[in-house]
């Protein structure tokens, strides 16, 4: 999805997803350069981010109609 519609990772978000990860540790600066010279870590991040932009890019596109249902009907269904 994200290769089709030439979406690319945000590096601010990349940043903001990492600072808001290392702010749950005791040392946040040590965790953050943790990730910086682990490119396996970082390429999880990288990933989990992206995950993140192309649920973003769906829902901003996603077209909903609602239908009232009763619970029997929804049930059934």
């Amino acid at each position: 999805m994200a290769r089709k519609n030439e979406l690319r990772l945000d590096p601010k978000r990349l940043n903001e997803t990492m600072r808001l990860i290392a702010s749950t540790y005791e040392e946040p600066e040590q965790v953050i350069e943790m990730y910086r010279n682990d490119p396996q870590l970082m390429a999880g991040l990288q990933n989990r981010v992206m995950e993140e932009q192309v649920i973003d890019w769906i829902a901003e596109r996603a077209q909903h109609t609602e239908q009232s249902l009763s619970f029997q009907e929804a049930i059934r269904q």
